[in-house]
């Protein structure tokens, strides 16, 4: 490999080769606009067959729990928490788009689509079966109609956007904490977070209808990423991923997945922007790409996470455990919006549940750095 001090030995490569993995770049298809009927999409709002309600996502009952955990911050998501609110859509998929990478489609339905809907304010701080909502349709094309965007998206623009009383306390204690240790400066700067803290800010966006985008599916071969359980299970590539000699070629190997990427000694990721950077973490079946820790384990009961403390074995099964759930598509927030942001939100399902075809109990996990 360019630039590597070390090169991989044709044994290294054949094990490589051995343990790359299926999986879908979602890819912004920019000679289709924002979509036809049915076509990937991101954003926008979906396309359902007349007469199908938007998905409502029911007011918490668990608002005072929720209020008390969070009452020093995100005034915004209390807020929303009270109300019977819809979805936001992330997206949909091509079935039959996707069946036409045999090779890819893990069980996957070969006709129809998924539509993937996630609760922006509660999906921020529980994982769950009840933060998302994922419909499987496989309603002839021509039925379909794009839906209407419920009315409520603008009430929840303004909640967003209302200024937070305790976020501007909060900038005042430290100014007053700043101005008693003598740091002046740091003081004023406090203060002056405080003053545009109390007026609606124009710029800030937090958007709940994210710009519609037609994407297409491209097939990639990848490499489990660090921290994804395929790597934890498998000690021959684990030893690759972590050897003092290979290391740096794991890292190469992963860091963009080669595929239609490159590999970049200058570090590509201080060398492209961010938005570029991110539009290559929108993926479709495969393994997990991990901001944290795998996201299948998030998925698991807690009686089948490892007990403390830990143990190989315990981790081993827990990571054998979590090999029963399948990524559907994870989905960068910066990729999805268009803006300087961060996180990725993971949808996963049981593979039983794919195999009878149930999105019903789809969970969702996200995860920031």
């Amino acid at each position: 490999m360019h630039g590597v001090d070390v090169p991989m030995t044709a044994k290294q490569v054949d094990l490589v080769v051995s343990r790359l993995r299926p999986q879908f770049w979602l890819s912004q298809n920019k000679d289709a606009g924002n979509g036809g009927p049915g076509a990937t999409r991101f954003g926008g709002a979906p396309d359902l067959p007349k007469g199908i309600a938007w998905p409502i996502r029911p007011a918490s009952t668990n608002i005072e729990k929720i209020t008390q955990q969070w009452k020093d911050s995100h005034g915004w998501i209390i807020q929303q928490l009270q109300h019977a609110l819809p979805f936001e859509f992330f997206g949909q998929i091509d079935l039959a788009e996707a069946a036409r990478s045999w090779t890819h489609v893990a069980g996957l339905p070969t006709s129809g689509r998924l539509l993937f809907f996630w609760d922006g304010a509660l999906g921020y701080l529980e994982k769950g079966t009840h933060t998302c909502h994922v419909i499987f349709d496989e309603t002839p094309v021509a039925e379909l109609a794009r839906m209407d965007l419920p009315a409520q998206f603008a009430e929840m623009e303004a909640w967003w956007r209302e200024p937070d009383p305790k976020q501007i306390e909060h900038f005042k204690t430290m100014a007053r904490t700043l101005d008693a240790a003598g740091q002046t400066e740091a003081a004023n700067a406090m203060r002056e977070a405080a003053r545009k803290s109390e007026m609606p800010d124009p710029k800030s966006i937090k958007p709940f209808v994210y710009p519609a985008r037609a994407m297409r599916l491209v097939p990639l071969w990848v490499l489990p990423k660090q921290n994804a359980v395929e790597l934890t299970l498998d000690k021959e590539l684990t030893a690759f991923a972590d050897g003092d000699d290979t290391r740096e070629h794991y890292s190469l190997l992963t860091s963009n997945d080669i595929g239609p990427f490159t590999s970049d000694r200058s570090n590509m990721r201080r060398s492209q922007d961010w938005l570029t950077l991110q539009s290559r973490e929108s993926r479709f079946m495969g393994p997990p790409g991990p901001e944290q820790d795998d996201p299948r384990f998030d998925a698991l009961d807690q009686s089948q996470l490892p007990p403390f403390p830990l143990n190989s074995a315990q981790i081993a099964e827990s990571a054998r455990k979590a090999t029963e759930w399948q990524l559907l598509p994870q989905v960068s927030i910066a990729d999805l919006s268009l803006l300087q942001t961060e996180g990725t939100v993971y949808f996963m399902i049981r593979k039983d549940d794919l195999a009878k075809r149930d999105f019903s109990r789809v969970f969702a996990s996200y995860q920031q750095t």
